[in-house]
């Protein structure tokens, strides 16, 4: 609220005029946050955030340590002030200076809008990546604790949603579905099991243009433990098998299974497949940048060639029927 009123007067409900004045200096509406940093306190999220940043500053100059910083914004944007010149009356606060473990009348004062500005510009990719990283891990170790480490199926759902823009925001487009200018963010939940809830894990602000799901598919992996020389491991072994067994599906305009192939191309292409999946074991995969595969992943190898072979069955037995009618 940009003016709080000071005063109010009920002449009506009583026989005398009844004053209500709010004029305590040291009061503040925002009691409930504290709620919040107790359940911050249990799950250690700012700390593990602000473990993600290294503090460039020169230590002689720094008033506000990284974790404060980290705090009063997210405490801040929590409590609905989501503009960062917010902080110049939220310097004062009582209770913002008790979430910041701070004396809440006699205590230093917050951050000003500027330090806050500069210190949300300087965090780049990198960083903004760590942070990610941390919060997912944080939630997902959470739940962990929560089952005792047991889920026999985890579901992660990827929902995108548009958040709108205004004015000349880098990376800003039009998206027809959504009939604005905005960005398309793509947020990912898992649930588990055979509960209803679903909880958010990690959110990715991207342009409302972006098509490719690799970097999605990279993020993920890497949130659940996966590295990322293991996920290009993988990616160049089902490449290579689907894109190399596809050939037993285009050769011919019929049945793949009624028509046999020619000995030479059923060995060059079983050899070339075979040697994908020989050679991150090899030192010539160490040479380049692959690691051994676990055992897991060829149950999954297996599913997805055979659903990637059947769906270009389908497509090309349409593309036929279309040729010909």
């Amino acid at each position: 609220m940009e003016k709080i009123t000071q005063c109010l007067i009920f002449p009506e409900l009583f026989s005398k005029p009844i004053h209500v004045k709010f004029n305590e200096r040291d009061s503040s509406s925002d009691g409930g946050a504290l709620l919040l940093k107790a359940a911050d306190q249990k799950l250690q999220l700012t700390s593990a955030l602000a473990a993600c940043l290294v503090d460039e500053r020169q230590a002689a100059k720094v008033k506000h340590t990284i974790e404060d910083l980290l705090r009063q914004r997210i405490y801040g944007l929590a409590s609905g002030y989501a503009d960062a010149n917010d902080a110049a009356r939220l310097a004062h606060d009582p209770v913002f200076k008790l979430l910041l473990d701070r004396e809440p009348l006699d205590g230093p004062e917050l951050s000003s809008q500027p330090t806050l500005s500069r210190f949300e510009n300087r965090i780049g990719p990198r960083e903004n990546y760590r942070l990610g990283w941390a919060q997912a891990q944080a939630i997902i170790n959470r739940h962990r604790r929560r089952r005792r480490r047991q889920a026999k199926c985890v579901t992660i759902d990827l929902d995108t949603t548009d958040d709108p823009t205004h004015g000349q925001q880098e990376f800003t487009f039009f998206h027809t579905h959504y009939d604005s200018y905005c960005y398309l963010t793509l947020l990912a939940f898992i649930s588990f099991d055979d509960e209803p809830e679903q909880y958010l894990v990690t959110a990715l602000l991207r342009p409302s243009k972006v098509t490719e799901k690799s970097p999605v598919v990279l993020g993920l992996l890497k949130v659940f433990s996966a590295s990322e020389q293991l996920f290009h491991t993988g990616w160049f072994v089902e490449s290579l098998a689907t894109q190399t067994l596809v050939i037993f599906i285009i050769r011919t305009a019929g049945n793949p299974f009624r028509s046999r192939p020619s000995l030479a191309l059923s060995v060059t292409t079983i050899a070339v497949v075979m040697a994908g999946i020989v050679i991150p074991s090899t030192s010539l995969g160490r040479i380049l940048g692959f690691t051994p595969l676990p055992p897991a992943f060829f149950f999954f190898l297996a599913g997805a060639t055979a659903t990637y072979l059947l769906l270009v069955e389908i497509v090309k037995r349409k593309l036929m029927l279309r040729l010909l009618s």
